[in-house]
């Protein structure tokens, strides 16, 4: 008997030292320079862009507007012009090519995997996000970067179910619910808060060749099963809409929806999917609509 105690003493202080080194934050992946430098540049980019948005108008574009929209004076005298060359001349001049912020050329350089780059504004989410090319689909889910094994993982979809121009009608992008806080570490815990699901509303995500907005409409722990394996691939609008209407009718405990938001089975939707921290056999999904990009086909 006094055996059977030692060896349950022992598997008791094994299991209790398992437990304590999965409570422990994992070590956090180093990422390659060329990572961080893209990083700062989008961060940089964004904080363009809004401070852009929230400039009020100068006196010289108010001239330009009134220029623009006065009418011609009672005496003003016109000349006879030619109609082709009004025309002409009154039509828009064309949108420069869309340019990306982030150095794809540099970033596939270091793994040619990189194709997307995933930023939430004023948040630690600021990632590239990889497709393999090989056939493991789900290879960066212990892969960094550099194509070394890895806990921590990296941002990634899988070739299986999407593509990599954001054109399906759902794509869902995984990341490690990390303690470090790193890759999804900070999803749940952001958009499970009612007033910080409410503060970030917006998901940017850049391409070579275009910028998607999305916005996050609805945030709530889910089941582990794979989504596409649940709604058949989303192959039909149907597929969308049942999905949309199991969001709609969750609850329980980290579930935000934002019923201002509409949303329909034509949308294009992006899911960004991780551990569920209170029982990892679960997922916490992170559910956003497309608004708009600089380039939608």
């Amino acid at each position: 008997m006094k055996k059977l105690y030692f060896i349950c003493g022992i598997l008791c202080t094994l299991l209790c030292v398992v437990c304590i080194l999965l409570a422990l934050p994992t070590r956090p992946t180093v990422l390659p320079d060329v990572i961080q430098q893209a990083a700062r540049t989008v961060l940089e980019y964004n904080s363009a862009a809004s401070q852009q948005v929230k400039e009020p108008q100068t006196e010289e574009s108010a001239v330009r507007q009134q220029t623009k929209t006065d009418p011609l004076p009672v005496d003003t005298e016109l000349e006879d012009t030619d109609p082709v060359e009004d025309a002409a001349i009154e039509s828009e001049p064309e949108a420069p090519p869309y340019e990306s912020p982030v150095d794809f050329a540099a970033l596939q350089a270091e793994n040619a995997d990189i194709y997307a780059w995933l930023y939430i504004p004023d948040t630690d989410i600021n990632y590239p996000v990889l497709q393999s090319t090989g056939r493991i689909s789900n290879y960066y889910i212990n892969h960094n970067v550099q194509k070394k094994r890895d806990s921590n993982g990296s941002i990634f979809t899988e070739f299986q179910y999407n593509g990599q121009d954001f054109s399906d009608p759902v794509t869902v992008v995984y990341g490690h619910d990390m303690r470090s806080g790193q890759m999804f570490g900070t999803l749940q815990k952001l958009y499970s808060d009612e007033d910080a699901f409410g503060d970030h509303g917006e998901v940017l995500i850049f391409t070579p060749e275009a910028e998607y907005h999305y916005r996050v409409f609805a945030c709530v722990p889910y089941s582990g099963i794979l989504l596409f394996y649940t709604y058949n691939n989303f192959e039909t609008p149907e597929d969308v809409s049942d999905f949309l209407a199991d969001l709609r009718s969750a609850r329980g405990f980290g579930t935000n929806l934002d019923q201002d938001v509409e949303v329909g089975e034509d949308d294009r939707l992006l899911v960004l999917s991780t551990c569920l921290r209170s029982d990892r056999g679960r997922r916490y999904l992170v559910v956003a609509k497309l608004l708009a990009n600089t380039d939608i086909q």
